[in-house]
């Protein structure tokens, strides 16, 4: 009995020392979501909710509503034995409608929440697992959707007037429309109708893609935090349909209504971030580091051939230089040439544990076309496409300056690269003088954050420098999360911050 008693007064004073400031976003009024304690509740006719001998210290924090019909929850259990937490969603007779495991993200959790109706009423309340028991938090918000003045019809018969897609009277109409046709021309006629550029009429293309991104991100978003999986820049049911519950359920629209502010999102590594004398980039090094000590095989190769110098393998593998640099003694760049050397041959010697390490950890999308040299696609975490797409690029631009040579790149289009398309196996038997001299131009493969999918080579790689587009990304750049690696004016990496 004293320790239930001690459990319940530690959860009193977390509950009651929890608080955080709300994360700059477009939020709702006031008269569409309260909180209250729940005795203060009619539940005269609400299904009851068995009690509990516990009760995690939880607080629902937000609800941003998407359209009518889906919501964006975060919330925060302050509370060390909760596990599995999450959301479940009430109709305001209490009877339970959905639940949803929420999603971690910097000490908060979000959920989105999907299929709720115009103008009803919902309850938010958080849960947790303790003992293999769900078990609720007394906190709740109410959630009010808006309800529909607009019938769909009508926004479908706006539609149809501004886009002409008939064909000329020379040119034969299609038997049938594919249904992603049909999507990409509904969401060119949903752009056009609420201001937007939609590209080039009929087709897919960049200028179409920039505008979906800005608008898939902002129905998937919660300040920071983003469901990148449903971020992909191409015309879908899920972007269109929440296009029109709004146009369904507000009197007037203005473009903040669909697009919300830029906020930078963080990459998956972004623990990894390096601000240096090169600039800004992952360290990628670090990173491959802190995983091969996970793997027995790969770490005795890190113990013949040490790539840090500052890591305890490297001191003991070269003593001799070690004490040289501790004691201020040493000179040249021995140092250098052997780490050089031996990044090349840690890969050479882990070739598909490096392939599957260096790779993207977040949601990656296309966002170019085909890459001439190496006959890939250019593929990209999608924030980085949407962080650059989204960029307020100067309207002088020439177009040409808007390619991306390259974005993310596989280990072994990295070892074509580095070894100049000859041979690497040959030229890994050159002298570390002459990779460490190559190391200043190309990463060796798995250390490039091309290998991450967060790095873009832009446009003409030895002319970018000369483009009206270069010194705007040295004035600019940095408020959508990129830095630039200052020995290639074309190579920027997007660290989210």
């Amino acid at each position: 009995m004293r320790q239930i008693k001690l459990i319940i007064l530690c959860c009193i004073i977390l509950f009651i020392s929890s608080g955080c400031e709300k994360p700059d976003t477009k939020e709702l009024s006031t008269d569409q979501i309260t909180t209250a304690p729940v005795e203060s509740m009619d539940t005269s006719n609400a299904v009851e909710i068995p009690e509990k001998p516990y009760e995690p210290a939880a607080k629902i924090e937000d609800v941003k509503l998407i359209g009518y019909s889906t919501a964006i929850v975060c919330g925060i259990i302050n509370d060390s034995l909760a596990e599995e937490q999450g959301f479940a969603i009430y109709s305001d007779a209490g009877e339970l409608i959905t639940e949803s495991p929420g999603i971690l993200f910097e000490e908060k959790y979000y959920a989105k929440i999907e299929g709720l109706e115009e103008g009803s009423e919902y309850i938010v309340r958080m849960y947790g697992t303790i003992d293999n028991e769900i078990v609720f938090s007394s906190d709740y918000s109410e959630i009010k959707t808006p309800a529909v003045i607009m019938d769909k019809d009508h926004v479908e018969a706006m539609l149809d007037e501004q886009i002409d897609y008939s064909l000329p009277a020379w040119q034969e109409e299609p038997d049938e429309i594919s249904e992603e046709q049909m999507t990409i021309r509904r969401a060119q006629q949903l752009l056009c109708l609420i201001g937007q550029p939609y590209g080039k009429k009929d087709r897919f293309s960049l200028e179409l893609q920039l505008n979906q991104l800005r608008l898939e991100y902002s129905f998937n978003s919660y300040g920071r935090f983003a469901f990148w999986d449903n971020v992909d820049g191409n015309p879908d049911e899920a972007t269109n349909g929440y296009i029109i519950e709004i146009l369904q359920t507000k009197e007037e629209c203005t473009q903040d209504d669909f697009i919300f502010p830029f906020v930078p999102a963080p990459h998956a590594l972004v623990e990894y971030n390096l601000y240096n004398e090169n600039g800004g980039q992952m360290d990628a090094e670090r990173y491959i580091y802190d995983h091969l000590k996970l793997d027995e095989e790969v770490y005795k190769s890190y113990m013949e051939y040490p790539f840090i110098y500052d890591t305890d393998e490297f001191k003991e593998k070269y003593p001799d230089l070690a004490e040289k640099k501790e004691s201020g003694e040493y000179s040249g760049l021995q140092i250098e040439y052997t780490i050089a050397k031996n990044k090349v041959m840690f890969y050479q010697k882990n070739m598909e544990w490096m392939e599957e390490t260096a790779s993207p950890k977040d949601p990656t999308i296309l966002i170019a076309e085909e890459n001439q040299d190496f006959d890939a696609i250019v593929i990209v975490q999608a924030a980085v496409a949407y962080s650059y797409l989204y960029m307020e690029l100067p309207k002088d631009r020439d177009l040409e300056e808007l390619s991306i040579q390259c974005g993310y790149r596989t280990c072994d289009v990295q070892a074509t690269l580095y070894s100049k398309k000859t041979n690497f196996a040959q030229v890994a038997k050159l002298s570390g003088a002459w990779h460490y001299d190559r190391q200043v131009q190309s990463y060796v493969p798995g250390f490039s954050n091309h290998q991450f999918g967060i790095a873009l080579d832009l446009c003409n790689i030895f002319a970018f420098r000369g483009y009206n587009l270069y010194p705007y990304f040295q004035e600019n750049a940095e408020r959508y999360g990129f830095y630039n690696y200052y020995v290639e004016s074309w190579h920027w990496v997007y660290l989210g911050e």
